[in-house]
């Protein structure tokens, strides 16, 4: 489904998330359509955004400025 999406697409993960592969990003990320962005984060499925705040902060707001 994801390659029909056609608006700018941030897909945002935790490389040490314990419940989903981040494989599972990757392949999302490389089958978008441009323009897209991949956030990657430190910490575990449910606290990636708290453990990486300041990565996850900056990244949305550089992709929200970017639309």
């Amino acid at each position: 489904k994801i390659r029909q999406v056609r608006v700018p697409t941030l897909i945002i993960h935790s490389v040490g998330d314990e419940i989903v592969p981040y494989t599972m990003a990757e392949r999302l990320y490389a089958a978008a359509a441009q323009p897209k962005t991949m956030l990657s984060l430190k910490g575990g499925h449910n606290t990636a955004f708290v453990d990486s705040e300041w990565l996850y902060r900056d990244g949305l707001e550089k992709f929200v400025s970017f639309l």
